[in-house]
């Protein structure tokens, strides 16, 4: 073999490279110049670089220019051809006091880490590998190698190993200290891991350690160093326990470093660390430099995505559970109290006297929870608050959400980006409502509310994923023409508010809202409307569909005065040659459509092809649903009564994820206890029926019934005119007062029934000119006002 000087070459000098290498390692220049040396040959090769330690077998020589070996990686330090495995004892400066006269000696990997050790005083030494510790022997056992082995003999019988701080996350180092470990037992000394004593943050090698904390610091982490057996149980033995590559391994190791610091919010569809959105796209970086884990940066997104995945989590459904122990009382309630108290809580909070409209905004409550708890369970409704600009309809969404989880920036259903939206919230507010003007818009859009899972491109996937909606769809709006499908206003459940919402009491009683919510949620109690409430909620949509002429003609045409009922059967042609008597041409089927629409509006239906009057045609039947053929109204409360607020604590109160940071959340008070104790609710609301009419002075909205005397004013209020409470008869001139029937007057014309409170009545508006004369029938007194008695 050839000797060092052969090898090297000759040294040249090296003052100013000592100074400029003790710098960047940080390290005393006198023990830099004691143990590195300046050559400008290696291998017989001129290469410049330096040269660790004195004894052959220890040296290393690290080049300036490191190769890239075969297998792809950079060898920064190397070792001389043929030498055998040896440990490294940094040579101490004759100024300085050798710290190897203790009776233990500290293990770790690299010799610049042990200059650096050792020149704070603490014995250490290293080996240029974690599994350059030991050999084997002639029969090819694994054996200590000699220089330690010559330690023990000599005296020195105690060892801490201290390997760089990513290798707790490093099977294969795992293994090679427990081997390490165990030889030195066997051999007679004690042993001690101090691996994993500190995190990459702190310094990945000793060295770092030191320079950034303190060798007293380093000291107090020798001393927590772990026996053989402890070490086993906190880190594993590292051997290979199953078939997992090296990728699935490396996604383990990552998932065990970080553990929950990095998620995937449901929600908003994004990684987290330590609970702030994280670019995936830096986890390469970020990876190699809190676990010095080098990926290539696609698999290291890949892996942060599958980690974030295993710890996914809804903020919405914490909050949710949070609330439990915010408000206690509420989960011991029963349903039928439970449903009480919201509906009285939405009364109060929008100023409603209607028990319909707070009954859609219970189930639009209890919906959104649903998705949450659900995702992608069958939520194809949408609430939509009616009123006039400057009520704060937009402002009580987004208080009841809460600004982290409410979008109002959906304004479209055909656009992959409007998608993507409907998954970064859990309400959003739908922006673009009154444009639905065309039959492709109102289609597209009942097929977008319909959708349940979204085909998106989710950006920590980089490709198309299905995900299941976990958010719902809401409306405000100052337009009162806003249900233009005729066959699917179902779809939409109006809520008329008739003054200022406050949005204080939207944050005093936010919480207790959703913990009623989450709780009738867990009640099973449903989300969908039922058959009455159906009923209800069509004829309370009947006053926000715009004119149509057409609509009314098929309506008068269908409607039997004498027998006060809809014809059971009639054909489209039929009806079309009423309209159009005097059309000459037959109809077509552009000019059919129109008329099935209306025909499906008003409660028809229609089947297969069938003889009927003598040619083979399709014939529309009447369904027999009560409620959907006679829409009427009811009132709920006389219009000088008020509702009595159930809260009055509107002290601040503790916020969770995602409130708004006003948001009261004590629903512990005296008034929730006495409502379960006293059931507000069940006042009894006495009729005024002794006065043919009076002043209506506050108003209220309208439900579904026909009573002798009219309580409250029409759902939206008409012209400015004040409102009259009437009991009619017939000849009292009215005017009906709905934009359907464009404000018609007429006579009342007969008293056509009266059971019980309930009066029906229609009005003869066959005088009027401009079109063939009818009777409308049916009216409820809130569409009509009293003209003269007669």
């Amino acid at each position: 073999m050839a000797t060092i000087t052969d090898l090297f070459g000759r040294v040249q000098g090296y003052d100013a490279d000592v100074t400029q290498l003790a710098n960047d390692r940080d390290i005393p220049a006198s023990w830099i110049e004691a143990n590195c040396q300046r050559v400008e040959r290696w291998d017989g090769k001129p290469t410049k670089g330096w040269l660790i330690g004195k004894h052959p077998r220890s040296q290393q020589f690290r080049p300036d220019e490191p190769r890239v070996g075969k297998n792809g990686k950079t060898n920064k330090y190397l070792s001389p051809t043929g030498s055998t495995p040896g440990l490294f004892t940094p040579s101490v400066p004759p100024s300085e006091v050798s710290p190897y006269g203790h009776a233990y000696r500290v293990l770790t990997e690299g010799h610049f880490k042990a200059i650096k050790a050792a020149s704070e005083g603490l014995p250490v030494e290293s080996v240029a590998g974690v599994w350059m510790g030991r050999t084997k022997d002639s029969d090819g056992k694994k054996v200590l190698i000699d220089d330690i082995r010559s330690q023990i003999k000599y005296g020195i019988k105690d060892f801490i190993i201290a390997f760089d701080a990513d290798a707790a996350t490093n099977k294969d180092v795992i293994k090679a200290s427990i081997e390490l470990a165990s030889l030195i037992i066997e051999a007679g000394a004690t042993c001690k891991i101090a691996t994993g004593q500190w995190t990459v943050d702190e310094g990945k090698g000793m060295d770092d350690f030191i320079s950034k904390n303190g060798v007293e610091e380093m000291r107090a982490r020798l001393e927590k160093a772990l026996t053989l057996p402890e070490f086993i149980e906190r880190f594993g033995d590292g051997k290979k326990t199953s078939n997992k590559g090296k990728h699935a391994t490396a996604i383990d190791e990552i998932a065990s470093f970080y553990g929950d610091r990095i998620r995937l919010n449901l929600v908003s569809q994004s990684i987290e660390r330590d609970s702030i959105p994280y670019d995936a796209d830096n986890a390469f970086y970020d990876i190699s430099s809190d676990m010095g884990l080098d990926l290539a940066d696609t698999f290291a997104f890949k892996a942060v995505s599958i980690v974030a995945e295993r710890n996914a989590y809804s903020p919405v459904v914490e909050y949710l559970e949070s609330l439990k122990s915010v408000h206690p009382d509420v989960f011991r309630m029963t349903k039928d109290d439970t449903k009480s108290r919201v509906v009285t809580l939405i009364k109060n909070i929008l100023s409603l006297h209607d028990e319909l409209a707070a009954t859609l905004m219970m189930r639009t409550l209890i919906s959104a929870v649903a998705r949450a708890k659900d995702p992608g369970c069958k939520v194809d409704t949408m609430c939509v608050l009616y009123g006039a600009q400057g009520f704060n309809k937009s402002t009580y969404w987004r208080i009841l959400t809460g600004e982290e989880w409410f979008g109002t920036s959906l304004s479209g259903v055909r656009d992959d980006k409007e998608v993507r939206k409907m998954h970064s919230k859990w309400i959003h507010e739908f922006a673009e409502l009154a444009r639905i003007f065309t039959r492709t818009d109102q289609e597209s859009f009942k097929t977008y509310l319909d959708t349940q899972v979204d085909d998106v491109d989710v950006k920590y996937k980089r490709q198309i994923a299905s995900l299941k909606r976990r958010s719902i769809l809401v409306a405000s709006t100052n337009r009162q023409d806003i249900l233009r499908d005729s066959t699917g206003d179902r779809r939409y459940w109006v809520i008329a508010i008739h003054q200022r919402i406050d949005p204080h009491k939207v944050r005093q009683y936010r919480s207790e809202l959703w913990a009623l919510a989450n709780h009738l949620y867990a009640l099973d109690e449903q989300w969908w409307l039922t058959d009455d409430e159906q009923a209800r909620s069509s004829a309370n949509n009947e006053a926000f569909k715009p004119m149509d002429v057409l609509s009314d003609g098929v309506r008068d045409y269908c409607w039997l005065q004498g027998d006060e009922c809809f014809r059971p059967s009639v054909t489209s042609v039929e009806v079309w040659q009423a309209i159009y008597p005097n059309e000459s041409k037959s109809p077509d089927r552009k000019d059919l459509y129109p008329i099935n629409e209306a025909l499906t509006a008003i409660g028809y239906f229609c089947g297969k092809p069938e003889r009927w009057n003598g040619k083979t045609q399709r014939v529309w039947r009447q369904k027999a649903v009560t409620g959907l053929l006679h829409p009427c109204y009811e009132a709920v409360t006389p219009a000088m009564h008020s509702v009595e607020p159930i809260c009055n604590n509107s002290e601040a109160d503790k916020t969770f994820s995602g409130n708004s940071g006003d948001d009261v959340a004590d629903g512990n008070d005296n008034s929730l206890e006495s409502f379960v104790e006293d059931k507000l609710l069940q006042n009894d609301l006495k009729p005024i029926t002794d006065e043919r009419y009076s002043l209506v002075t506050a108003p209220v909205t309208a439900r579904n019934s026909l009573e002798v005397v009219t309580k409250t004013p029409p759902t939206i209020p008409y012209n400015g005119y004040e409102w009259e409470i009437f009991t009619p008869e017939v000849g009292d001139k009215v005017e009906i007062l709905t934009p359907k029937h464009n404000y018609k007057r007429g006579d009342v014309d007969t008293i056509t029934r009266v059971q019980g409170e309930n009066i029906y009545f229609s009005v003869d508006t066959r005088t009027l000119a401009g079109r063939k004369g009818v009777k409308e029938v049916a009216f409820c007194k809130m569409d009509v006002r009293l003209v003269s008695p007669r």
